[in-house]
C-alpha cells in the first residue's frame, strides 16, 4: 500500500512537472521542427521511389494542402501554449482553466497526428504495389537507424507487462 501511495504521488509530481515544463517552453518550435523533419523524411523516402510525373504532382498537392492545415494547428498550439503558460504562472493556479487548456492542447496535438496519418494514407494510395512495398522497407530501415541513434524512446517502466508492474518499477 505504501508503495502504491508513493508511486501515485511520484506520478502526480512527474505529471505536474511535465505539464509545467511544457507550459513554460518558449514556444512550440520543437513541435513545428518535428513536423518539418517528418515531412523532410517523407520527402526523402518518396524521392527513392521513382515517382511518375503524375504521382509527383499529386503528392505535391497533398503536401501543400497538409502544410496549410499544419500551419493553422501549429498557430493554435502556440496560442494555447501561451495561455497555458500564463495560467500556470503566479501563486494560485486555476485548475479548471489549466484542465481546459490542457485538454485543448491534447485535442490540437491529436488533430496534428491524425492529419499526418491521413496524409501518409493518401500518399500511400497513390503508389503502385511495388512502390508501397519499397516504402514499407525504407520506413523500417529508417526506424531501425533512428532506434540505434536515439534509442527506443520508451521509459523502461513502460515496457512492463501490466500497469501494476510499471507502478512497482517506478516506486522502487
Amino acid at each position: 500500500m505504501k508503495k502504491a501511495v508513493l508511486a501515485l504521488g511520484l506520478s502526480s509530481v512527474l505529471m505536474f512537472s511535465t505539464m509545467t515544463a511544457f507550459a513554460e517552453s518558449p514556444a512550440l518550435g520543437d513541435v513545428h521542427k518535428g513536423v518539418q523533419e517528418k515531412a523532410g523524411k517523407m520527402h526523402g523516402l518518396l524521392e527513392q521511389l521513382n515517382l511518375t510525373g503524375d504521382q509527383k504532382s499529386e503528392v505535391k498537392d497533398l503536401m501543400q494542402n497538409s502544410r496549410s492545415t499544419v500551419k493553422d494547428i501549429r498557430e493554435q498550439l502556440q496560442a494555447n501554449s501561451t495561455q497555458l503558460r500564463e495560467a500556470m504562472s503566479g501563486g494560485s493556479v486555476n485548475l479548471d482553466l489549466v484542465k481546459q487548456l490542457a485538454d485543448t492542447q491534447g485535442d490540437l496535438m491529436s488533430s496534428l497526428l491524425v492529419g499526418q496519418a491521413e496524409l501518409k494514407n493518401q500518399i500511400y494510395a497513390l503508389l503502385t504495389p511495388e512502390q508501397q512495398a519499397q516504402l514499407v522497407q525504407l520506413t523500417a530501415t529508417l526506424k531501425q537507424e533512428m532506434g540505434k541513434r536515439f534509442g527506443s524512446g520508451v521509459h523502461p517502466s513502460l515496457n512492463k507487462s501490466s500497469p501494476s508492474d510499471a507502478l512497482n518499477a517506478i516506486s522502487q
